[in-house]
């Protein structure tokens, strides 16, 4: 019998501790949940040469993200009709540790939740990852454009501090020609004159 006044019983003290680890261990446990796009450009089969070289740039590109000081990379691997574009950005004000393990969970996440999908976006909350099988880094179309809105409100301060990961990355693979809706993020435009 479990008694919550007066005396313990020999079945409190084990209830209680085991809370007291599960509330110590949640801030460790993965926070970050990925919000995944998975494209419609085809699928490959276990075994094949894209999935070969989606594993060589799983390998290097996570490496090449957390050692540039922007936190960003681009790679490719393969020759055509194999070849694997990719791209990986981390949040700004993470650690090179932080952004080496947000992109390999990445592309683990991305062959999970967007199984054998020849393109597949992930996104999380330091980074986000993109791989596909057409070259979106050369690229100035808009064909594939997302539009993410944060219903949460937020100030005007907060927009020109903390610019929206998922538009920046846009801005980043397309530079010459953002959609008006991403000019304050990619710095084309006056903020005031978007509203």
């Amino acid at each position: 019998m479990l008694y919550l006044s007066g005396y313990q019983s020999s079945m409190a003290f084990p209830a209680m501790a085991a809370i007291v680890l599960l509330l110590l261990l949640l801030p460790f446990a993965d926070a970050e949940t990925p919000w995944q796009l998975c494209g419609s450009r085809g699928n490959y089969t276990a075994g094949s040469n894209y999935q070969s070289n989606l594993n060589q740039l799983s390998a290097a590109l996570p490496r090449k993200a957390s050692s540039n000081t922007t936190l960003f990379a681009t790679g490719t691997a393969g020759t055509i009709p194999d070849m694997v574009y990719a791209l990986a950005l981390c949040r700004g004000d993470i650690n090179a540790s932080a952004c080496n393990s947000c992109v390999a969970t990445g592309f683990q996440d991305a062959q999970q939740l967007c199984a054998f999908a020849k393109d597949a976006t992930v996104y999380y909350d330091s980074c986000l990852l993109l791989f596909s099988n057409t070259n979106f880094i050369a690229t100035t179309g808009n064909d594939d454009l997302l539009i993410a809105w944060n219903t949460l409100n937020f100030t005007e301060s907060a927009w020109t501090s903390a610019p929206c990961l998922r538009c920046t990355a846009w801005c980043s693979a397309h530079p010459t020609s953002p959609p008006a809706s991403a000019r304050r993020v990619c710095g084309t435009s006056d903020p005031a004159a978007d509203t």
